[in-house]
């Protein structure tokens, strides 16, 4: 189900006019969808996020494979920031990394930095793109693979055109109850006025 096709489907249970065709580009920045319609679509992303942040779904999972290179401390996750961390495993040997905070991996570097396949692991910034970057501690001495099993959020939908990811059918219900209670409150209905005083 598209991005679109989720705003219809919310309309259309608050007896509202719907979005006739796709839009071009972002949402907010279309002439073709009114207010209105652009409030829904807000209220869709709010109520996305917050059903993928409940529980760790099987469908946005995925996993992050770093490579080593000896003497390299820092390295890109590319997955930019929206995700949780499961588990994190050295692919070359079998062992778990373990998280710890950016003050335990400076606290350790003096007189230098441990050197050796790598046992944990911590934030350090981000780059140009706005992905998350790893420290790893100690700092490796030879190519290996660094696994990262992360549950992925799914970007805010603000292309006409974009699917809801694959759980969408078990979100649907909820999607829609949540965006439905939500909007009558903005509604330009005055059948959905009327209701919303009469409950």
């Amino acid at each position: 189900m598209t991005y679109r096709e989720l705003i219809n489907q919310v309309l259309i249970r608050l007896r509202e006019d719907t979005v006739a065709s796709d839009w071009s580009g972002a949402i907010n920045d279309s002439s073709t969808v009114n207010d209105y319609q652009k409030v829904i679509g807000s209220l869709i992303n709010d109520a996305k996020r917050s059903i993928e942040s409940y529980h760790d779904w099987l469908v946005l999972r995925e996993t992050v494979n770093v490579s080593t290179v000896a003497a390299t401390k820092n390295y890109n996750l590319s997955s930019g920031q929206e995700f949780k961390v499961l588990d994190v495993t050295n692919n070359s040997t079998g062992n778990s990394l373990s998280p710890v905070t950016q003050h335990y991996i400076n606290s350790i570097k003096y007189p230098t930095d441990p050197t050796g396949e790598p046992s944990y692991y911590a934030f350090n910034g981000a780059d140009s793109s706005n992905n998350l970057k790893v420290d790893l501690s100690p700092i490796p001495t030879e190519a290996q693979t660094i696994s990262f099993d992360i549950v992925k959020y799914q970007d805010e939908l603000t292309s006409s055109t974009t699917s809801i990811s694959r759980a969408w059918r078990r979100w649907r219900n909820t999607i829609f109850y949540s965006c439905t209670r939500s909007s009558k409150l903005f509604s330009t209905s005055g059948y959905v006025r009327q209701w919303k005083y009469s409950i």
